[in-house]
């Protein structure tokens, strides 16, 4: 009975929640939202726009309208002369533009302070206008080879009598330089250091014999 006391209560505060959170999304549902544009996101176009327009479903504050335009390879391109008109915005397509996929994304706000983002796609070629044969091409003609300057003959130099000068002779007993012969004799040093270490190798071995004894002994 006690647990059917407190029943009025919280149905009346599952109420007010319920009414809280439908309250919340009411406005969030209304938020400013694109309702077309021209060209169409995703249409591919014979020729390059001459402008691009988004019309939004909601006025929008003209300072807080932003939009970029971005080719296929992400390079940014540059907009000038954007207008806002209530809920319409126009954007004059850059004429110098090249063919390519466009992404045009835009971040505004509405009269009730909402911000919203979005992107449209839209592409088309640029055809290259064919060359056209110039005049000169047509015009030139062959040079004959009549007109090309005959080669002149050439005069070989007669070969005249050339001196040879034998060398003289050197004398190689004086040009030869004295080497020195690497001294085969044993070094003396080598067999006294020997005597040196044997003798300390000596030495050593008598010590520790000498230690090894006294620690016997004790």
């Amino acid at each position: 009975m006690k647990r059917l006391r407190y029943l009025p209560a919280l149905s009346l505060l599952a109420l007010i929640v319920a009414i809280f959170f439908a309250g919340g999304l009411a406005p969030a549902s209304a938020h400013t939202g694109l309702v077309s544009s021209d060209p169409r996101d995703g249409a591919e176009l014979a020729a390059p726009p001459a402008q691009v327009t988004f019309v939004f479903d909601e006025d929008l504050l003209p300072d807080f309208v932003n939009f970029n335009i971005a080719n296929a390879d992400g390079e940014p391109l540059s907009i000038a002369g954007v207008t806002v008109a209530g809920a319409t915005v126009v954007l004059p397509w850059p004429s110098d533009a090249p063919g390519s996929t466009y992404t045009v994304s835009y971040r505004v706000v509405s009269q009730d302070g909402h911000p919203v983002s979005g992107a449209i796609t839209f592409s088309y070629v640029m055809e290259s206008p064919s060359p056209t044969p110039t005049s000169s091409s047509a015009s030139s003609s062959p040079t004959s080879a009549s007109s090309s300057p005959a080669p002149s003959p050439t005069t070989s130099p007669e070969p005249g009598p050339t001196q040879t000068t034998s060398p003289e002779p050197t004398d190689s007993s004086s040009s030869a330089s004295p080497t020195t012969s690497p001294d085969t004799n044993p070094v003396s040093s080598t067999s006294s250091t020997g005597w040196i270490i044997a003798l300390i190798a000596i030495v050593v071995l008598a010590v520790i014999a000498i230690i090894a004894l006294i620690a016997r002994r004790r």
